[in-house]
């Protein structure tokens, strides 16, 4: 079975919370693999949950994430409510 690929945009508790539910199934579905966030420190904290944590990419906006060839497969969107649409 092939793994999906996570990425987290906005790197408060919620995109936390859903990358932490699936970094304990890394080894059977998923794979944590980049996160987005402007402040840098928030995104690199989800390096815990990468299997591969040198591999990890930390971005500091959704837009350069996004710029990037197809990383991920699922990309949570934990941004506040407000920036959703953008």
């Amino acid at each position: 079975m092939k793994k999906l690929k996570l990425a987290g945009i906005g790197c408060g508790g919620r995109t936390r919370t859903y990358l932490s539910l699936a970094a304990e199934r890394i080894g059977q579905y998923f794979e944590v693999v980049a996160a987005a966030d402007p402040r840098i420190e928030r995104a690199e904290r989800l390096r815990r949950y990468a299997k591969d944590k040198a591999a990890f990419r930390v971005f500091n906006s959704d837009a350069a994430l996004l710029a990037e060839d197809k990383l991920a497969d699922i990309v949570v969107i934990g941004t506040q409510d407000s920036y959703h649409v953008k």
